[in-house]
């Protein structure tokens, strides 16, 4: 009689949850999304260097991440991609001219560095009056009056948006401007003035305007930096205008 053996092969299978974020000085070491990371952030009480860095690919929420925390010299915030993709909302307020995939809101000591921000190929309704684009790669807009991004860096990104949008502009950094309304708001003191900007190793790409910075009369903004010295601090600026 003809036996037949059977060998059991038992497969151990390793489960992981996969972190698309991973922070350091924020209340959780691991976040679910950058949104999930940018939220805690903005409620944290800032008392050492914090760090956030994308694990993946990403959607940015309708309007753009919206980043209203403060660091100071000693604590500094640093929001890292890792070369990763952001890809900018498809679900933009028809008719906003105020979207974007990053908005820096009255921030002090904050850097934006190594993302790929893309336009949503679905954004193509360039009117004016219902276009559904995003305007701005990173916005640095004040928070209220007297209350403007100050000592921030944005380096080494990507940033390709829609060139047949008017305004669509790669780096935008104006003092008269809060983060949803673009109505004009005076900059009450010197502390009003975007300052200490430093936008250095980006490449923008299909940009109306490809880095755009706007000062408040009688407040002129402070020091701006765009590139560098070194040659590898220049932004590649492509097919603009």
């Amino acid at each position: 009689m003809r036996k037949i053996y059977l060998l059991a092969a038992f497969v151990v299978v390793t489960l992981s949850t996969f972190a698309q974020v991973t922070a350091s000085g924020l209340p959780q070491a691991t976040y679910p999304s950058l949104a999930a990371a940018i939220t805690a952030l903005n409620s944290a009480t800032i008392s050492s260097n914090v760090q956030i860095s994308l694990q993946a690919n990403e959607v940015a929420p309708a309007g753009g991440y919206v980043i209203t925390a403060s660091g100071n010299f000693f604590s500094r915030i640093e929001i890292r991609g890792n070369q990763r993709r952001i890809t900018a909302s498809n679900a933009h307020t028809p008719g906003s001219i105020s979207d974007a995939i990053f908005k820096i809101v009255g921030s002090k000591y904050v850097s934006i560095t190594g993302f790929g921000l893309y336009e949503n190929p679905l954004n193509t309704n360039v009117d004016l009056a219902t276009n559904n684009c995003t305007e701005f790669g990173i916005a640095l807009l004040n928070s209220a009056p007297g209350v403007g991004p100050e000592n921030i860096t944005i380096n080494n990104n990507v940033i390709k948006l829609n060139l047949f949008y008017p305004n669509s502009i790669g780096v935008y950094t104006n003092s008269n401007h809060s983060s949803t309304n673009f109505t004009t708001i005076a900059a009450a003191t010197s502390t009003g003035r975007n300052q200490s900007i430093t936008i250095t190793s980006n490449e923008i790409d299909s940009a109306n305007i490809a880095i755009a910075a706007i000062g408040t009369p009688g407040f002129p903004s402070g020091t701006i930096t765009i590139g560098g010295n070194d040659p590898a601090q220049s932004n590649l600026i492509t097919n603009w205008g």
